[in-house]
C-alpha cells in the first residue's frame, strides 16, 4: 500500500489498516498527548491518544521529515 492508497480511504479504514497492517514503532509524550508511531510498507502513521479524555483526537501520515525526528534518538539507542 502507498501513502495515497492510504489517503483516499475514509477516515474509519485508515485507522482499520493502521490495527490491522501498521507495525508498531515507538511512542513519545507531548504535553497530554501520547503519540504513537506506526509503519505501513513504505510509509509512517502517528496515533494521537489526549490522555485526560482517554480517546484518539488525530493522526497524521508520512514517509519522512520533521514529524519522524521525535522518536529518532529511540529508535537509534534501540540499534
Amino acid at each position: 500500500m502507498t501513502l495515497y492508497e492510504f489517503l483516499v480511504e475514509n477516515e474509519n479504514d485508515q485507522y482499520q489498516l493502521v490495527w490491522d497492517s501498521g507495525q508498531y514503532i515507538s511512542s513519545c509524550v507531548q504535553g497530554d498527548f501520547r503519540i504513537h508511531l506506526y509503519a505501513i510498507d513504505k510509509f509512517f502513521v502517528e496515533i494521537y491518544y489526549n490522555t485526560k479524555t482517554n480517546a484518539i483526537v488525530d493522526k497524521k501520515s508520512f514517509t519522512h521529515g520533521l514529524l519522524m525526528e521525535k522518536y529518532c534518538p529511540e529508535i537509534n539507542s534501540s540499534l
